[in-house]
């Protein structure tokens, strides 16, 4: 059970590091134990009760896991927000010619001058 807390506070200290790599990464830990730990638990509790102390500490983590799921939402918030200033997306109607012309395309006309005379 240790092992999961260090886990759990691990992904809680990456995402306030805004580390995405070390994030990754403690996520993976947390999921890992995780699983370690429920099929140890079934191995070792068959009827499935937990010793009081266990289950405290379990529904400690569970109660916790809400708000370490809305941290990670509002990072991919954050980062769905900043993606288009990084990355424009290509939906948006180009500054250049279009794509109908194989070359280029004919200039338009400002308006300023409509008829040329000599």
């Amino acid at each position: 059970m240790n092992l999961v807390e260090q886990q759990f506070d691990e992904v809680s200290c990456a995402l306030l590091d805004a580390d995405p790599a070390a994030l990754e990464q403690a996520c993976a830990g947390l999921q890992q134990t995780a699983v370690d730990f429920i099929q140890l638990s079934y191995r070792q509790a068959p009827g499935g009760v937990l010793p009081a102390d266990m289950a405290q500490r379990v529904k400690a983590l569970a109660e916790a896991l809400p708000l370490l799921r809305e941290g990670l939402y509002r990072k991919a918030a954050l980062v769905e927000r900043a993606l288009p200033l990084l990355v424009p997306s290509s939906g948006q109607p180009s500054t250049y010619a279009g794509d109908s012309a194989p070359y280029a395309s004919a200039m338009r006309q400002s308006g300023a001058f409509k008829v040329v005379a000599a």
